[in-house]
């Protein structure tokens, strides 16, 4: 009987074949070597397939699974049920990752008797990087739920090596009804549970934020992502009710007008979306800069529909011609 491998590391693919190659060279290349690679092809149309097909030609760790196109909750979790490991973790396909980040999340983990070990990240845009350092204020449970609600610890499943027993042991899975924040939905189950949780300050994972037009971030309409964060909002928040979670409730609700707004759906629909947020929006917002989509979303709360439009419409347009001004600049000085 074949030894099961440590670690099992999920990639979710869809329509990835001009990057995922550095991200699947990127793991294949890590110091710690007993993990398993579960490829999820989510019915990619491109060469993806193809490409992760040939992958596991090379090296037998990693294996491919295709399947139908469902989206990116169910499969991550076609990876999960395939998964052998005793821990798990996640990579997207248009990210990489340093060549310790099995090595060092491991060693935390054992070295803390954890079940869940949060490293930090580095997130690339096309002219600069950002190192993001994970804020917890503790390691309490409660306090590291508090920080998922408030963005201070992203949600994301790339940078938290899981014991697999925690999932099983409490039946926690992704929503497949969700096809946004459902990597937050299921940290924020495990932390609700009890699993252990220790942190890492060191950066082990590159999130790419502009090379992939087919990501959630970029692609995903907005109704999609509302009706996500709804779900999100009501099936964790009966089970998060007293006052350190208020702020990271208000983060979350905030989230969804913002979106309502950026769908240009009326006044109307966006005030009677969780309205016992609207004071605090607009009291908010008026601190915020006049070029922030806050601002604009405080003034359509204020009455003022139109004009916030009008307003936001203006900076959006004036960011893009701006934008499209420095990648002219940067092409003749590179072709110089």
């Amino acid at each position: 009987m074949l030894k099961s491998p440590v670690i099992s590391v999920i990639v979710a693919v869809y329509q990835a074949e001009k990057f995922i190659q550095r991200c699947l060279d990127s793991i294949r290349a890590q110091r710690f070597s007993d993990f398993e690679a579960i490829l999820v092809d989510d019915g990619s149309c491109d060469n993806s397939g193809r490409i992760c097909d040939e992958f596991a030609k090379l090296d037998d760790r990693f294996r491919v699974i295709h399947k139908k196109h469902e989206g990116v909750s169910a499969a991550r979790q076609t990876g999960l049920d395939a998964a052998n490991g005793e821990y798990i973790i996640h990579a997207d396909p248009d990210d990489w990752v340093e060549p310790n980040w099995l090595e060092n999340l491991f060693g935390k983990l054992k070295e803390d008797e954890a079940d869940i070990v949060i490293c930090d990240f580095e997130r690339v845009f096309s002219t600069r990087s950002v190192y993001r350092r994970q804020e917890l204020r503790s390691l309490n449970n409660d306090d590291i739920l508090a920080d998922l609600l408030e963005e201070r610890i992203w949600g994301c499943c790339w940078n938290k090596l899981v014991k697999r027993s925690v999932f099983n042991h409490y039946g926690i899975a992704f929503n497949t009804n969700m096809c946004f924040w459902e990597d937050l939905y299921v940290t924020c189950l495990l932390v609700l549970n009890g699993a252990r949780v220790t942190y890492l300050p060191e950066m082990l994972y590159h999130y790419d934020a502009t090379v992939n037009n087919n990501s959630i971030l970029r692609a995903l309409p907005y109704e999609d992502k509302i009706h996500s964060i709804r779900i999100f909002i009501d099936e964790l928040s009966p089970a998060m009710t007293f006052a350190l979670f208020d702020d990271g409730w208000y983060h979350v609700k905030a989230k969804v007008k913002d979106l309502l707004f950026l769908s240009n759906k009326r006044s109307s629909s966006i005030r009677n979306t969780y309205p016992e947020i609207n004071k605090r929006y607009i009291e908010e917002s008026r601190n915020c800069s006049w070029k922030s989509l806050e601002y604009s979303v405080g003034l359509c709360l204020s009455g003022h529909f139109f004009l916030a439009h009008i307003l936001y419409s203006f900076v959006a347009s004036a960011k893009a011609i701006k934008s499209t001004l420095l990648f002219a600049v940067r092409k003749l000085c590179i072709s110089q």
